[in-house]
């Protein structure tokens, strides 16, 4: 086990510091990621006799397991003494081991979904005789509610005055529903991080024990760190653990949740003085110039990302359509070329090959709706797709996820939220409707006992072999129980014996995403679904003013942050780029033809004939 040889002098640097507090700013392509998996290695290079562990903290699930994948693959048995995760995931295993002084137990439900926290509060406002609040009003609630526990405020800051049609006050509202979840063993979200600062702030002993068991602490993508994640990191490292933080402000995108790189500049401190890795070595020399126009117009720090002495000229074209089923026209043709006939070869390294493979493409929009041209175009041509996709889109089938369903509720009977979805999977083979545990497995038995069979195993290796062993009358269902074995082993993987379990087992898929890495097929997804992926070939659409920037957040400092992501964007294509706008869009409510603006960011750029 060696460190690797291939790093530049700057990443070398950071690599070996001897600092306990380091941060590193990398841009896009500046090889980030082989810097961290390196300083791990270095860490158990110089440490072979020790136990402690590593913590490498991931803004994404994916990031977490590709970390995992790569030392796993460098240091092999080693690897069993580096946990790469999420900082939720991370603090909710503790909170369910230690958080009983907080009201937390080890069965403890996550909420992850708007639909059970609004059901959750609208059952106490009917209590009181309240109106039903509309989903638009529950949104506004739950914005207040969480951005107070995202910035770590006291809940009794909220207004003691009645609000939104009601005589009920957004504190009342807010201390109800924390405490109806509470009552049904539930935890949501922004509750996992506030209510384990407060076990570090009431139990100063499991400090001491986080300090005893991680020796270091690596936080990847820490511009997005909020406000209470960086309170609960500084809190565990103290003036004891070794810190080492990564980050580009360039790339910080999620503002609208709170993440901001002044979190990271407080956690590391005032006395720590930044290092930079200056090179991007992804993008070929055009892209990065237009990357840089674009990072000219920023807010606060710009590009400086220079492009190493032998990168490749790279491409990029800019191509306006008439509406939007002739931008999918375009991008599929274009699709089609790069498949066909490769990249053009005065465009890349020599020697480099020019072969295109579909998931060698990425197409990113502002938001999904901008894809769905797209997507159906590319279906007709049967060319190979992989789309992001949120958590309530894990599994293709109705039985998958009812069974899901039905295995959370055999861990933990009021399982209210794993209920409703139960009952709406249900509803797909008959017309029922389900109240209360019971009832759901009354009809689940009716309808579709092998399914029952598998969710009541007595532990997962059982799980797994009723799973292999049971076929169910659907065309996805075969997929679905692959994508679930393939879960199962890798938790399996990942978690020690000891700390197994059902509930450790839905988390961890609830936490998935579909598309996984070694899938194959051309890649659909949203700007910030994008960040930390690279692509030998992007294209960006729907670039116009109002889509991308989005309407909503045509003013500073929004404005800023959408042109980070379109930043981001670009950033991903490090051969060839192609930039597309429909002149004319339908609109979703009216269904009305309107002409539009190009977006500013066409314009910063300096995009010639963006008319």
């Amino acid at each position: 086990m060696t460190t690797a040889n291939y790093l530049t002098d700057e990443q070398r640097k950071a690599v070996s510091s001897q600092d306990r507090v380091f941060m590193l700013l990398a841009p896009a392509g500046s090889g980030k990621t082989r810097v961290i998996i390196n300083r791990i290695i270095k860490i158990l290079e110089d440490s072979p006799r020790h136990s402690f562990r590593i913590l490498a903290v991931t803004y994404t699930v994916k990031a977490a397991e590709e970390l995992r994948e790569r030392i796993t693959k460098e240091v092999g048995d080693q690897s069993r003494r580096v946990e790469a995760n999420t900082i939720h995931s991370f603090v909710l295993e503790w909170l369910r081991h230690f958080g009983s002084l907080v009201g937390v137990n080890q069965n403890v439900i996550v909420y992850s979904e708007d639909v059970d926290r609004f059901e959750t509060l609208q059952r106490y406002l009917d209590t009181l005789g309240e109106p039903t609040l509309d989903c638009d009003d529950m949104k506004k609630i739950f914005y207040e509610f969480d951005a107070l526990r995202t910035e770590n405020q006291p809940i009794d800051i909220l207004s003691d005055n009645p609000a939104f049609g009601t005589n009920t006050s957004l504190r009342e509202m807010c201390d109800a529903y924390l405490m109806s979840l509470r009552e049904a063993g539930g935890i949501d979200f922004p509750g996992i991080l506030y209510q384990f600062l407060q076990l570090l702030e009431l139990d100063p002993s499991l400090v001491e024990r986080l300090q005893r068991i991680y020796k270091h602490i690596l936080v990847d993508e820490c511009q997005d760190l909020t406000k209470i994640q960086s309170e609960i990191l500084k809190k565990i490292v103290g003036n004891k653990l070794h810190l080492f933080a990564v980050g580009d402000e360039r790339q910080s995108i999620n503002s609208w949740a709170g993440g901001e790189i002044e979190n990271a500049n407080y956690l590391v401190g005032d006395m720590t003085k930044p290092h930079y890795l200056p090179h991007n070595f992804r993008c070929a020399q055009k892209i990065l110039s237009l990357a840089h126009r674009v990072s000219e117009h920023f807010l606060g720090t710009k590009n400086g990302a220079i492009a190493p002495e032998n990168a490749p000229p790279g491409h990029f074209d800019y191509k306006p359509a008439k509406n939007e089923k002739d931008e999918a026209q375009i991008v599929t043709s274009w699709v089609q070329e790069l498949l066909d006939t490769g990249l053009d070869e005065k465009i890349i390294v020599r020697g480099e090959s020019n072969k295109i493979y579909p998931e060698d493409i990425g197409v990113i929009a502002r938001t999904k709706y901008a894809l769905d041209e797209i997507h159906s175009r590319l279906q007709d041509l049967e060319i190979p797709l992989s789309i992001l996709t949120e958590t309530n889109d894990l599994l293709f089938t109705p039985e998958a996820r009812l069974l899901l369903a039905l295995v959370e509720i055999n861990n933990y009977t009021n399982n209210l939220p794993a209920i409703r979805k139960a009952s709406q999977e249900l509803d797909n083979f008959a017309n029922i409707v389900t109240n209360n545990a019971e009832e759901v497995w009354e009809n689940a038995i009716e309808f579709l006992p092998e399914i029952v069979s598998v969710a009541q195993s007595e532990n997962l290796s059982d799980f797994g072999k009723k799973l292999e062993n049971i076929s169910v009358d659907n065309n996805y269902w075969n997929e679905d129980t692959q994508r679930l074995l393939k879960w199962l082993d890798y938790y399996r993987h990942i978690t020690r014996p000891p700390n197994r379990s059902f509930q450790g087992l839905i988390s961890f898929i609830l936490r998935s995403q579909r598309t996984l890495p070694t899938d194959r097929g051309v890649r659909l997804l949203t700007a910030h679904r994008a960040k930390g992926l690279e692509f030998r070939a992007v294209a960006v659409v729907g670039l116009n003013q109002g889509s991308f920037p989005d309407y909503r957040n045509l003013h500073l400092p929004e404005l800023d942050v959408e042109r980070r992501a379109f930043y981001v964007s670009i950033t991903r294509a490090s051969r060839t780029l192609l930039l597309t706008r429909p002149k004319t869009r339908i609109l979703y409510y009216s269904r009305e033809s309107r002409d539009q603006e190009p977006s500013q960011f066409l314009k910063e750029a300096g995009i010639p004939g963006i008319l």
